[in-house]
């Protein structure tokens, strides 16, 4: 998942340009249900390497939403909430992440 999410943003710059914003966000989903498929296929087929697949187009999706979304917030907000409709956006991303590992050292700690 790494390595597609480094895939992903990076070429998220080049797809924001080329396709749009709205247009990159909509392949992300596209991604992540190819993503989908493969993860649920892997356990009937008994094939790690669909879940290997899964897992890198889950990342790729990850890498575009993460870096599309932001711009494509900033797009369509007036022009005087701008600056703060992005920052929100990244900073309700950091808190539930933060929230989520704070969650996860407890329940390391209990164990």
């Amino acid at each position: 998942m790494p390595f597609g999410g480094v895939v992903g943003s990076a070429f998220s710059g080049w797809i924001a340009d080329g396709i749009g914003r709205r247009r990159g966000l909509i392949m992300s989903n596209i991604f992540i249900i190819c993503s989908l498929l493969f993860i649920i296929s892997s356990k009937p087929i008994m094939s790690y390497e669909c879940l290997i697949a899964g897992r890198f187009f889950a990342g790729v999706s990850s890498g575009l939403s993460c870096s599309l979304l932001s711009l494509y917030l900033m797009e369509i907000s007036p022009d005087n909430l701008r600056g703060s409709v992005g920052s929100i956006n990244e900073l309700a991303s950091n808190i539930f992440s933060f929230s989520n590992f704070k969650h996860l050292i407890k329940k390391v700690k209990k164990d």
